[in-house]
């Protein structure tokens, strides 16, 4: 036994004293910052996604605000509805999704350090609010779009509560839980085979004790409330309840098929077991060997192991007839080990409490405490830092330099003024249905990393973003007739002979590995303010694209006949401004030439008496 009688006693009836709440509250600030800082330093060391799936999402998120819906998909749908809603207030694609994962990454945290705390004990909930807060997945999760952090925040929120429902048995603590799997079921399937695993063991512990009661019934249908609206959202969509397994199930068969195909019924069985290891391998030999001894030496520990592991085996054994390996087959089993560790923590600090007291047998009770907490402190620190190194370790691995390039010039082109937030920039991109078809994740991390989402397929969005053009002919009209400032090609679309001729009709080329950047036009229209007027008002013509401080060429046309005005100069951006009264009631046209650029832009007006 971990805690005698009495002291489990205590800590079910009186969480907190007076005297222990001021150093709790300063110990978990400390920690908070502590995350808080390596996440920083992730971030500029270069981390700016854990995969594709992080920016899907947040596009995804932006495109459920333009039309709300509720849809069945291969990915369930709370975070879209969450971070779809948020984007109404704050319509950043990248650091809208992130601070509600670092968010929801905090609250697990503070959920580990009463999860351990109700498990085992007063002191093991500081150790396990440290691990969890550097826990490396929850560090890159919390700065990504991805959905684990939010559902890491419910999933604890649900296993929290049960470890506190198993020392009390109130229903009120019971529905907390169930109220926490509700929320994570919403979010991502392997919450679905934690309820079912929940719902078991509280079945079985209440039939056990005699202690049943119809209303746990009530509360053990919490968690499967949702499911069962999808299930039936999926009947009505795709013409039975479990369609979208298939549609995950096809999907992955697309994604990952030669591992799908040549995987037998024995690697599908330890694939899992096998992800969950190459983890963090000493991490996951230590929870194991802590999940062992605890079974045979704290039955109180049992029912929460069953939860965690119960979880594992049901998701493995259930997938089993599916194409259940997927490309982000690493990511499922993290929520196991992220709960396995307060059991770490609890094998480290007995480990060490044991093997010193049976090396300095005669020293006295308060040295031993002393040294224990000494050694125990030091081999926690190592952990951290183990945690840290892993965590900064391949900050760099998506998306790839090029593309992170090219997001670059655009925010910097953006942010210096050449470059309107709101300008249509066509795409020029190998259509992703077609035989060797583009891997759209590109586009995805640039519409993020840009903030240019494209509203052109959702009526009265004001969005304007990257435009996606597969066919060349619809890039050639695109470009010859809406003259474009900037357009991006990507070599794997290939007609690189039209390319070529494109790029006659603009002043710079940008090249980023596989990516062109094709900027500024020889030919682009003048703005002008009125269009259509009187002789006795000014009208303004404005410009860019032309060279910064470059004098620019004027002149009036009309009919046949042409006449000098007089030059002007680039602002320090390119912008042009001519300020124009016409002296004649007819239609004319002025055009304005950049004497170093070339760059040439016109613009009608029609004049009245």
């Amino acid at each position: 036994m971990i805690e005698t009688r009495e002291h489990t006693k205590k800590i079910t009836t009186e969480p907190f004293d007076r005297k222990e709440l001021p150093l709790t509250l300063l110990f978990l600030a400390g920690v908070l910052l502590l995350k808080a800082g390596l996440t920083l330093l992730l971030y500029r060391n270069g981390y700016l996604e854990y995969d594709g799936d992080g920016f899907t999402r947040s596009v995804h998120a932006w495109e459920w605000l333009q039309k709300p819906r509720i849809e069945v998909d291969a990915w369930l749908p709370l975070q879209f509805w969450l971070n779809g809603f948020l984007m109404n207030f704050w319509s950043d694609l990248y650091w809208q999704p992130r601070a509600v994962n670092l968010l929801a990454s905090c609250i697990t945290t503070l959920n580990l350090f009463f999860l351990g705390r109700w498990l085992f004990g007063k002191g093991y909930g500081y150790a396990c609010a440290a691990l969890v807060a550097l826990f490396p997945w929850e560090i890159k999760f919390g700065l990504s779009g991805m959905a684990e952090s939010l559902t890491h925040m419910f999933l604890s929120i649900g296993v929290m509560w049960f470890a506190r429902w198993l020392q009390t048995r109130h229903l009120s603590h019971l529905s907390f839980a169930a109220l926490g799997l509700l929320g994570a079921t919403m979010l991502r399937y392997e919450a679905w085979f934690y309820s079912l695993t929940f719902c078991g063991i509280v079945l079985f512990l209440s039939l056990r004790t005699g202690k049943f009661h119809w209303k746990t019934l009530a509360v053990l249908a919490i968690p499967f409330s949702f499911a069962f609206i999808w299930c039936l959202a999926s009947w009505v969509q795709l013409g039975k309840p479990w369609g979208f397994v298939s549609l995950t199930s096809e999907i992955n068969a697309t994604l990952a098929a030669e591992a799908n195909q040549n995987a037998d019924f024995l690697e599908r069985l330890v694939f899992y077991p096998r992800t969950m290891y190459n983890l963090m391998p000493w991490l996951t030999i230590l929870a194991i060997i802590g999940t062992v001894l605890l079974v045979f030496f704290v039955r109180q520990a049992r029912s929460y192991l069953a939860l965690v592991w119960g979880e594992f085996c049901l998701f493995i054994i259930i997938t089993l007839p599916t194409n259940n390996i997927a490309p982000g087959s690493a990511r499922y089993p993290v929520s196991n080990l992220l709960l396995l560790l307060p059991v770490v923590v609890w094998l480290v600090s007995r480990t060490v409490e044991i093997s010193i007291k049976w090396v300095l047998k005669t020293a006295s009770v308060r040295k031993l405490q002393l040294i224990t907490l000494l050694v125990g402190g030091a081999i926690f620190a190592l952990i951290l830092g183990l945690f840290a190194a892993s965590t900064l370790d391949h900050a760099y691995v998506f998306p790839d330099k090029n593309v992170r390039q090219v997001a670059l010039w655009f925010n910097e082109q953006t942010e210096s003024g050449n470059l309107p937030s709101n300008v249509v920039i066509p795409v020029h991109f190998p259509n992703p249905k077609a035989e060797n078809g583009g891997d759209y994740s590109y586009i995805y991390a640039l519409t993020v990393l840009t903030n240019r989402p494209d509203g052109g397929h959702f009526p009265n969005s004001e969005a304007q973003g990257l435009r996606v053009i597969s066919e060349i002919n619809g890039l050639l009209r695109t470009v010859v007739d809406d003259k474009p400032l900037v357009w991006l090609h990507i070599e794997t679309a290939g007609d690189k002979q039209t390319i070529d001729d494109l790029k006659g009709n603009y002043h710079d080329v940008v090249n980023y590995g596989p990516f062109t950047i094709v900027n500024r036009p020889m030919n682009r229209p003048l703005s002008v303010t009125p269009r259509e007027g009187t002789l006795d008002q000014t009208y303004i013509f404005t410009g860019d694209g032309y060279d910064p401080n470059e004098k620019v060429s004027v002149w009036l046309t009309w009919g046949n006949q042409a006449q000098s005005l007089p030059t002007v100069i680039a602002d320090s951006r390119g912008h042009l401004t001519i300020t124009f009264k016409p002296f004649m009631p007819i239609t004319q046209s002025v055009t304005a030439k950049g004497l170093q650029s070339g760059r040439q832009g016109f613009a009608e007006i029609k004049v009245k008496t």
